[in-house]
């Protein structure tokens, strides 16, 4: 035998044992791959029968699918979205809460038996998932249905198809897509919606839309809320006759309405109780009667201020109708004189009844260089409003406004001192108790100082005026380091001519019964609470903002006038700063917190103080 013949058989004797070995092992996999299988069956079994004994499975349906319900998300949009640092994460969080709800369909067989036939959970179709979505509006039938596109790239025209073939049962129609689909989608739209009460269209000025005369064939009898951006419809249109809710935004040159057009549509909307209009207005108004409006709950109106000024001498509405502006002008100061007029015909204390008379006011005045001002007016009638105390603004957390005025100006002398004036004058603030004042303002942005024109003592009192010695305030919040500083300062300030204020007549009383009271009037003269946020006490200035409070109140203090309570939140400091704020303040509260102080609106001062 050569030697490669007995390589050969080694080989073979080799292969044989190996081939034997397998096979044993083989068999012996197959036997536990059924064990394991089978204890799975026996397992899923006894999931099952354990299933059967819960408590809740033994509700029943009506009260299970009412549950049911309760999981399942509401399509929406909304308008104060929690701010996020990862937007990536907050695409997958949305994802994942909106298919989240459908595993109590996974839970056992008869709980996604009793899913999948209850056509009310598949009513509002996740149309983000298409496959879900087709599903969804197949299992919905014939129940009434939600329709919400919100923006996206992925609406085909299979999806709208299917829309399309279930508009008659739609109750509300929330479309916020751009796609060269939509035109083509809406035009396609001519037939009744018996069912439909909502129709919101939101668009962009690059992709806006215009829907057709005979848009849903002029019948929708339960339509009640119309919502269109950049989404024309025709204003002889009778789906606009029934609407409680009216909110239409547009571009200011597309599809304007002649004044008669815009009163007529107003006359006959009998139930209208919430009108927006944003940057729709008519041509001209000037030679056309007044309407009222009875049952109006919230006018807004952003546009041109001749546009607004217009709107409000043509219209009448409740005293207790909340009423937000917002306009702009690149024109020289004085160009909001005709705006100031109308709102002072509404809400000046000499015209209007106290169910207008404001009780909380938020004050936000800005100045950019040259180039940019701004001022907002929020108010309520009621004076429990709960103003921030800490850095962040969240402005959900209170109540919606009785009254907001927004004003931006564009170059130099657009927003001046004396408009802010103007602006508070309309207003009636004789009730006043609290007051918010932020912003930012630096008094050489705001006065032009090479021009001629002097810098005051105190940019705060100057744009405050008499409201700045306002017997009826007790709580004021200074916001952001600018009006800290200035607050400091003012809160010393006295002025004797105040015991005889034309614009308190109250003080006459209030002197003639105590003659040997306190002569000196100080800023703020019944303040109870001061509060200062998100500011830098830490700040290069001469004096501080500490030593500031403590001269201002050390003062009052010494013409009896009592100390108020002081609250420090999120604001730059030392210990040394609130020992010494503790020997005039005898209420301090510090939350030691300094958080980073804001950029928004908000600068770091470093001017000198200005005597």
């Amino acid at each position: 035998m050569t030697p490669l013949t007995g390589v050969f058989q080694a080989t073979e004797r080799l292969g044989n044992v190996f081939l034997c070995t397998y096979t044993t092992d083989d068999v012996a996999i197959n036997r536990i791959d059924s064990r394991i299988l089978a204890l799975e069956r026996e397992l899923r079994e006894l999931r099952a029968e354990r299933n059967t004994k819960i408590a809740i499975t033994h509700l029943p349906v009506e009260i299970l699918t009412y549950i049911f319900t309760l999981c399942v998300p509401k399509p929406g949009y909304d308008p104060n979205p929690p701010q996020k640092s990862n937007s990536f994460i907050d695409i997958r969080d949305d994802n994942a809460r909106r298919i989240r709800w459908i595993s109590f369909s996974h839970v056992c067989r008869a709980w996604r038996s009793l899913a999948l036939n209850y056509p009310s959970l598949w009513t509002y179709p996740d149309f983000m998932i298409p496959n879900l979505a087709h599903a969804m509006v197949e299992r919905s039938k014939p129940t009434i249905m939600d329709v919400f596109l919100p923006y996206g790239n992925y609406v085909t025209p299979g999806m709208l198809s299917q829309i399309q073939d279930n508009l008659w049962r739609t109750r509300s129609l929330d479309l916020s897509v751009e796609t060269p689909l939509m035109q083509e989608f809406v035009n396609n739209m001519v037939h009744p919606m018996p069912n439909l009460k909502l129709l919101k269209v939101s668009c962009t000025h690059m992709s806006s839309l215009s829907l057709p005369p005979f848009f849903l064939g002029e019948e929708a009898p339960l339509l009640a809320e119309i919502h269109l951006n950049y989404c024309y419809i025709p204003w002889q249109s009778l789906l606009l006759r029934n609407v409680t809710v009216l909110s239409l935004s547009g571009d200011g040159r597309t599809n304007i309405p002649s004044g008669a057009q815009f009163l007529e549509v107003l006359r006959e909307i009998g139930g209208l109780e919430v009108l927006e209009l944003r940057h729709v207005f008519p041509q001209t108004m000037a030679e056309f009667s007044v309407v009222h409006i009875p049952h109006l709950c919230r006018l807004l109106l952003e546009m041109k201020i001749d546009a607004c000024a217009d709107i409000l001498n043509h219209i009448t509405f409740p005293e207790t109708t909340s009423l937000l502006i917002e306009s702009s002008t690149d024109r020289e100061s004085g160009a909001f004189v005709r705006l100031f007029s109308c709102l002072s015909r509404l809400y000046s204390s000499l015209s209007c009844s106290p169910s207008r008379a404001l009780k909380a006011l938020s004050m936000e005045y800005g100045v950019i260089g040259v180039a940019f001002h701004w001022l907002v007016l929020t108010g309520w009638n009621a004076s429990d409003i709960s103003f921030p105390t800490d850095a962040q603004d969240d402005h959900r957390s209170r109540p919606s406004p009785d009254f907001q005025l927004t004003l931006n100006g564009y170059g130099e002398r657009t927003l001046e001192s004396g408009d802010v004036l103007g602006a508070l004058n309309t207003l009636n603030l004789q009730f006043l108790e609290t007051l918010l004042v932020s912003g930012r303002c630096d008094p050489q942005d705001v006065y032009e100082v090479d021009g001629g024109e002097d810098v005051p003592e105190n940019i705060l009192l100057e744009l405050l005026g008499d409201i700045a010695w306002s017997r009826s305030v007790k709580t004021v919040f200074l916001r952001g380091s600018d009006f800290a500083y200035h607050g400091a300062d003012a809160l010393g300030e006295y002025d004797d001519g105040r015991c005889t204020d034309v614009c308190f007549p109250d003080a006459d009383e209030q002197n003639e019964a105590n003659p040997e009271a306190n002569p000196h009037i100080f800023v703020f003269p019944a303040l109870e609470t001061l509060v200062i946020l998100s500011a830098d006490l830490k700040a290069d200035t001469e004096p501080s903002i500490p030593e500031m409070l403590s001269d201002s109140f050390t003062r009052r203090w010494q013409h009896g006038v009592s100390t108020p309570k002081l609250l420090l939140n999120h604001c730059r400091s030392v210990p040394d700063h609130f020992e010494e704020l503790r020997k005039v303040f005898t209420d301090i509260q510090w939350d030691r917190d300094e958080a980073p102080i804001e950029s928004g609106g908000i600068k770091i001062i470093t001017v000198q103080r200005f005597l």
